[in-house]
């Protein structure tokens, strides 16, 4: 699936069946028109083929406002992310307080900008501007405004332009990313014999800080093929 970009914010549109929700985590749902429903939910699982089990967060039955067959949007926020899709309502069980809706095709994730700093350990390399397979490093963290590797060698004195080149998996696929650098620190690590550099990225294209942002949030909190 090809991302959604729109000059206006930061999302991302991806198959439903990646995006892994956690038990327990609160959903707002929205009727047809858009408008509120007077109840939340919480997210129970997802079953294949079936639906989505959702809890309906009400001490009475005629509180709910949910009906069978009716559109609904489904909406909620992650800790990193605001998401929603559009569904149905399958099924209403008012004496368990739960209903079932239909799976989505698929999810509209809205990013909220922040430069969270994940810790990690990855392959990469880096290269200069003007092309070549570059050195090997280690990433040991990063965030969408740079990186800190380590590296056998020096990659060039402060203030000098690389290229980080990794791969990041956007819908089981594998994507090469080649970001435009800085060297902002660089000095031998105090507890091995390598080198640690800390990168600082400049001007990524919209469609690499789309991919690096998703692949960031991926990691923080465990979303992943259901």
């Amino acid at each position: 699936m090809d991302l959604v970009i729109e000059d206006y914010v930061d999302h991302l549109e991806i198959g439903f069946e990646q995006f892994k929700l956690k038990p327990g985590l609160e959903l707002e749902l929205h009727d047809e028109a858009g408008k509120l429903l007077p109840h939340k939910a919480q997210f129970v699982m997802a079953l294949p083929g079936k639906g989505v089990l959702v809890s309906l967060q009400v001490s009475d039955p005629a509180q709910i406002a949910l009906r069978p067959g009716a559109p609904c949007q489904v909406s909620g926020f992650n800790g990193k992310f605001d998401f929603a899709f559009n569904t149905q309502a399958l099924k209403v069980d008012g004496s368990q307080f739960t209903a079932m809706l239909a799976a989505p095709a698929s999810v509209t994730i809205n990013f909220v900008r922040k430069h969270a700093r994940t810790d990690l350990t990855i392959p990469a390399a880096v290269s200069s501007p003007r092309g070549g397979a570059g050195s090997s490093v280690t990433v040991r963290n990063l965030s969408l405004g740079g990186a800190a590797v380590s590296s056998v060698q020096p990659l060039g004195a402060k203030g000098g332009a690389v290229v980080l080149q990794l791969e990041v998996v956007f819908e089981n696929r594998k994507e090469l990313l080649k970001l435009a650098a800085v060297v902002r620190r660089s000095g031998p690590a105090k507890d091995s014999l390598m080198y640690d550099i800390g990168l600082e990225f400049v001007n990524p294209s919209r469609m690499d800080r789309l991919l690096l942002h998703y692949y960031l949030n991926t990691l923080a909190t465990e979303y992943a093929v259901i």
